[in-house]
């Protein structure tokens, strides 16, 4: 967390405290739909994972793969997942 975020963080929590409970849902409310659409423009978790055990591989050396596997498995996982 940088500097401005802590900043940002620290104002939040003090007008939270002034606010009453409805005004706290409200506020609940925003936060939750901002995060369900920040969830739904991220990469799954299956592109994710894949690239994940793809960089353990290549770094270990236990298994070379060429560049047009991993452009196409991850085109077929970004296709599928309609991510771009």
């Amino acid at each position: 967390m940088t500097a401005d975020n802590k900043s940002i963080d620290d104002q939040i929590n003090a007008y939270i405290q002034l606010l009453n409970a409805s005004q706290k849902m409200a506020v609940l409310t925003v936060a939750k739909t901002f995060t369900e659409q920040q969830t739904d423009n991220n990469y799954s978790t299956e592109l994710i994972t894949e690239l994940d055990k793809r960089y353990e591989d290549y770094t270990n050396g236990a298994v070379l793969v060429s560049e047009d596997d991993v452009n196409t498995r991850l085109s077929t996982i970004i296709t599928k997942n309609k991510l771009l």
